[in-house]
């Protein structure tokens, strides 16, 4: 029997590794034998591998990951080792450069159809009760920020995605990149499949608010959202107007506070007094923001960490720490810069340095 080893360099995750759990079924149906191990791991005298599939994830992780590959090709030089994922889709020259391996770039349609092998990982925590979902890839908005149009150019809609579903999990994470781009057939389909079910919903990466309308909001009757479950984003002022309508509809329309979250897109292109402003707009309708620090797409360390032109490394890393859910207390009866004037008032003109004028109704 061929023996399969799919491996997952170990840094931080937040979610277990979706792909390799699918690629774990494909080659289990090819009748291989197939492990799953997470860092280094060292030979079994008794034990090779004849295939060997490495995921990567974020390009800062780069020198993990390099390293990870290095060690698996030198403990065992006799497997075919297979890299792939998000690094791997955005920079497979540096790591042909640095390992001779030419990785796999983009997603496997074919992998996507496949129901995930959730009994290869177990996290021990809330997400062994999720089902993991991609029901499209792509999206149409082509945000130089985002690594999706390199990833998933084009729209596609998987025909498959209800057998990706584990009926014994009660959750379900819809993990598309802009379910509200597609038809309003399809995500009727969606919500109506979750609800048959009564599958507690979210909706990880987030709806685009210029998009949705009321005949999303029909369909999301009597869908039940998990706390933060119905996700949109404030990451640039292209969306301003969109976002407050887009929440003012939900609330009118029986969805919870405590079910929508928002993400803001900061340390871009904007200033600390626009990415201030998005913030609060948010607090306004009694959403909680969820900032997102901006890292460039083809950065390969950690550190030092990126800081937008408009920003100081400081700000930066005291802008996400004051918009911690847990800190909610205090940043809705006082803005950031009152905060900042109140305990770190050396960075006050760090602030102001860049004038922005917001809308007129704010």
């Amino acid at each position: 029997m061929i023996n399969c080893l799919l491996v997952e360099p170990a840094y931080k995750t937040k979610y277990p590794n979706v792909a390799l759990m699918k690629l774990s079924t494909k080659l289990k149906q090819e009748g291989k034998n197939v492990e799953y191990y997470k860092g280094l791991r060292h030979p079994v005298l008794t034990h090779t591998y004849d295939e060997i599939y490495i995921t990567t994830l974020f390009t800062y992780e780069a020198m993990k990951t390099i390293a990870t590959i290095k060690h698996y090709q030198q403990t065992y030089p006799e497997a075919e080792i297979v890299v792939g994922g998000i690094f791997a889709s955005l920079m497979p020259d540096y790591i042909e450069e640095q390992t001779g391996i030419k990785p796999f770039v983009g997603y496997s349609k074919e992998l996507d159809q496949l129901k995930p092998d959730y009994d290869l990982i177990k996290t021990g925590n809330k997400w062994d009760k999720y089902s993991f979902v991609f029901t499209s890839r792509g999206c149409v908005n082509k945000c130089p920020y985002c690594a999706v149009p390199t990833i998933e150019p084009g729209n596609w809609i998987n025909p498959e995605w209800k057998n990706q579903v584990s009926f014994d999990r009660i959750n379900i994470s819809i993990q598309d990149n802009n379910l509200t781009a597609l038809p309003i057939e399809h995500f009727r389909e969606v919500m109506t499949f979750c609800k048959k079910y009564k599958l507690r919903v979210i909706i990880e990466s987030g709806l685009d608010c210029r998009l949705f309308n009321d005949e999303h909001i029909k369909a999301l009757k009597d869908v039940r959202l998990l706390p933060r479950g119905l996700r949109f984003a404030f990451d640039h002022m292209s969306q301003e107007g969109h976002i407050q309508r887009t929440i003012k509809t939900c609330l009118e329309n029986g969805i919870r506070a405590t079910q929508l979250m928002v993400y803001v897109l900061f340390n871009f292109n904007d200033t600390p007094l626009e990415a201030e402003y998005r913030c609060r707009e948010l607090i306004k309708l009694d959403i909680i923001p969820y900032p997102q620090r901006y890292t460039p797409l083809n950065k390969i360390t950690r550190h030092p960490e990126h800081v937008g032109k408009y920003w100081s490394s400081p700000l930066v890393s005291l802008f996400r720490q004051y918009y911690q859910p847990q800190r909610q207390l205090t940043f809705k009866k006082q803005t950031f810069p009152q905060w900042l004037e109140s305990t770190e008032s050396s960075l006050i003109n760090d602030f102001y340095k860049y004038d922005w004028t917001p809308p007129y109704h704010s």
